[in-house]
C-alpha cells in the first residue's frame, strides 16, 4: 500500500491493517511494513489468546445473580412456582 509519503495517509494505512488483521485478515503490507508486521501478529496473538481465556467469565454480579438462581431452581420443586424461570 503506497502513502505516497503523507504522514496521515501512513496512519491510515497501519490503522486499517491493524484493523484487518484483528478481524482475521490478512493485511496489506508494503516492504517498509515488514517489522511492524511482526508486532501486530505478536499483539493481534496475545488479544485473541485474552478473548478466548475471558469468553465464559462473569463480571461478580452476573455470577452472583447466575449463583442465585442455580440455588433456587434446585431447592424449589413446587409446580405452580415460577423458579423454573430463574434457571
Amino acid at each position: 500500500m503506497t502513502s505516497n509519503g503523507n504522514p496521515s495517509a501512513t496512519r491510515l494505512a497501519g490503522y486499517i491493517n491493524v484493523k484487518l488483521a484483528l478481524l482475521g485478515l490478512a493485511p496489506v503490507v508494503s516492504e517498509s511494513d515488514r517489522a511492524l508486521e511482526e508486532i501486530v501478529a505478536s499483539l493481534v496473538a496475545q488479544y485473541r489468546e485474552k478473548e478466548r481465556l475471558l469468553d465464559q467469565h462473569l463480571c461478580p454480579s452476573y455470577q452472583r445473580i447466575q449463583s442465585f438462581s442455580t440455588i433456587i431452581s434446585r431447592k424449589c420443586r413446587c409446580p405452580s412456582c415460577r423458579c423454573a424461570l430463574l434457571s
